[in-house]
């Protein structure tokens, strides 16, 4: 994920999206539980993850309905 600085929809970790993150040793990987209708150039707030690296405001990369 490139990091960019603009509002968008919001990933809070431990909500009811239950989304985890994983390394992906170039990037990270966010998974939540449902769809999330978001697309690549969507851009994405990520807070209460840890490590606190993944938090931030992020253009993603669509890999899947629930995976970006």
């Amino acid at each position: 994920m490139q990091e960019r600085l603009a509002t968008g929809p919001t990933i809070v970790v431990g909500s009811e999206a239950d989304p985890t993150i994983t390394n992906t040793g170039t990037g990270a990987l966010v998974t939540t539980a449902s769809a999330q209708n978001l697309y690549t150039g969507n851009v994405i707030t990520i807070t209460g993850a840890i490590p606190s690296a993944y938090n931030g405001t992020w253009a993603i990369t669509r890999q899947s309905a629930t995976t970006f």
